[in-house]
């Protein structure tokens, strides 16, 4: 019912063009039987051109009575565009915003950057797998030209890998973990140590990750962890400005085995910046992760 009444209010235009035409196509031809009214001097004729006059006024006023019916029913057709095919009613379809990227401020390898921490801020939110959420603070940007560091040695004769770029000035050693994921370690800066996990230790389920972080006015620090074949750092924690940590926790208790981080021997890193976004120091250390 309601798409006829659309149907309607949608032809209001055509309709009452056509039942005004033929209105007065009726008037004009009762005013033409009234002249012959007038004219005839016979009793029959005179019969004749009434009845015409009857006819005429009486049509007439069916089309003036079926554009008020066309007014009315296109008054109740409810609002919306005009039917469609199968009786429904025609949506926009609203685009979806495109991703936005997000930028580290550690070298040139972040296009994107996934997160898998949980204390964070609340400014953005990004997902690992089906449940794991976290939120990453917006922080200022700066420009480092990253300095590949030397080239992997490996456990076996035919692996070589390369260290991805890596914006320090810390001199690191390469070392390739037990899962075949080449890291560069360096954990002898008094501003930057992770001493809970020690150099792979077994964790399994919620575990806090304690050391130290000397951070200068303005200045943050954050740990992340390399997944089996990511090409950029995942963020556990990112601390707020200022923030300073001496021989105590870095983060938040964290549950290692919850799922969203695969089994195996991953690198745990921790990066202190300046307040001008540089690295000031860098420790990186493999550790083994048991669900």
């Amino acid at each position: 019912m309601d798409a006829l009444l659309r149907l309607i209010r949608d032809s209001s235009v055509v309709l009452y063009l056509v039942l005004g035409g033929v209105f007065i196509f009726f008037v004009v031809t009762a005013i033409a039987a009234g002249r012959d009214l007038r004219r005839a001097s016979f009793r029959l004729e005179r019969a004749i051109a009434q009845s015409r006059i009857t006819g005429n006024l009486v049509r007439a006023g069916l089309m003036a009575l079926a554009g008020a019916g066309v007014f009315m029913l296109s008054a109740l057709a409810p609002p919306g565009d005009s039917p469609i095919a199968g009786g429904g009613v025609a949506t926009a379809v609203v685009p979806t915003s495109a991703p936005t990227a997000v930028m580290s401020r550690i070298g040139e390898f972040t296009p994107t950057v996934i997160y898998v921490g949980t204390q964070i801020s609340t400014q953005a939110q990004a997902t690992l797998g089906p449940s794991l959420t976290a939120t990453a603070r917006a922080r200022p940007t700066a420009t480092i030209t990253p300095r590949p560091a030397p080239t992997a040695v490996g456990a076996r004769p035919t692996l070589t890998p390369t260290v991805a770029a890596t914006a320090t000035r810390s001199a690191f050693s390469p070392v390739v973990t037990p899962g075949g994921v080449p890291v560069a370690t360096d954990c002898g800066s008094e501003i930057a140590k992770i001493t809970a996990p020690t150099p792979n230790e077994r964790i399994k389920g919620t575990y806090i990750v304690a050391g130290t972080a000397v951070v200068e006015s303005g200045g943050y620090y954050k740990l992340e962890l390399l997944l089996p074949g990511a090409a950029q750092w995942s963020l556990l924690h990112a601390a707020d400005p200022g923030v300073t940590v001496r021989a105590g926790p870095l983060m938040p208790a964290y549950n290692f085995s919850a799922g969203q981080i695969p089994a195996g021997t991953l690198p745990l890193r921790l990066v202190v910046f300046k307040a001008s976004g540089e690295a000031a120091a860098v420790c990186v250390l493999p550790i083994t992760i048991a669900l």
